[in-house]
């Protein structure tokens, strides 16, 4: 089996998990096609050659070890990873609204929508973002009857931003509220619809890695990789990036969803 995983700086973890197995998931053979950030020109898609237009990400894809060029007809599954496809677009918009009915004080005085309002809003928030533009492209040059697609989301924050300062304080004020759990169901439940749409299997995060309904552990977090030098760990105070062993919980998901586990 072959596959092809697309992703920006979150892809960091799948790379490191995989070249870690040593050889662990017998013939399956994997390639990478990564770039920091989430922009879309990053990729060119031709028919069925998918590649990367400008030298710098050339230059970027020798770096990784990996060609810059690819054949989508010749992998049993395309991967898309991250590019905004994430908690975030949710969060954004509960830091505009309070949800009528949900279980706890408007303490901002902010608009009030219905939870339905919110689920329309996060799906058309959705049809924006760089995962979704890049699974319709590709979508039509794959082989229906044998290839697939699957989109995996941006991790959730790490719980150290429970422990000081945050760049995610909209994440904090829900967990705070005890409405981590829902949020994080509403999201998945739409993505996962949403996505099915273009013709994508959605794979939410792993429970084992949730704390706080709404938030990632650190146990997955600690030791993250950064894309841009696999031999580097972000900084201490980063609360966005998962690392390997986060990664190998991903490729168990995926495998088990491909039949190969």
């Amino acid at each position: 089996m072959r596959l092809l995983v697309i992703g920006n700086s979150h892809a960091a973890c799948l790379i490191e998990a995989w070249r870690g197995a040593d050889g662990a998931h017998g013939a399956t053979e994997v390639d990478f096609f990564a770039r920091a950030g989430t922009a879309l020109g990053e990729f060119a898609i031709e028919g069925r050659r998918l590649y990367a237009p400008t030298a710098e990400g050339r230059a970027f894809q020798a770096q990784l070890g990996q060609k810059a060029e690819f054949d989508l007809a010749g992998y049993d599954a395309i991967l898309v990873v991250g590019h905004e496809l994430s908690g975030f677009r949710l969060v954004r918009i509960l830091n505009r609204n309070h949800v009528l009915g949900w279980p706890y004080r408007n303490r901002l005085d902010i608009p009030v929508i219905t939870e339905p309002c919110l689920r329309d809003a996060l799906d058309d928030s959705l049809e924006d973002i760089t995962a979704t533009r890049l699974l319709r492209q590709i979508a039509p040059a794959l082989s229906a009857d044998r290839q697939r697609l699957i989109a995996l989301p941006q991790p959730y924050p790490s719980q150290i931003i429970l422990q000081g300062k945050a760049k995610s304080v909209g994440f904090v004020r829900l967990c705070r509220a005890q409405v981590g759990a829902q949020c994080r169901a509403l999201f998945e439940t739409v993505a996962q619809a949403h996505l099915a749409g273009i013709g994508a299997a959605f794979l939410p995060q792993p429970d084992e890695t949730v704390v706080e309904g709404l938030l990632t552990g650190q146990d997955y977090t600690l030791g993250a990789r950064r894309l841009s030098d696999l031999s580097q760990t972000q900084p201490p105070q980063d609360e966005l990036h998962a690392n390997a062993r986060y990664g190998a919980l991903i490729w168990a998901q995926v495998l088990a969803e491909l039949g190969a586990a």
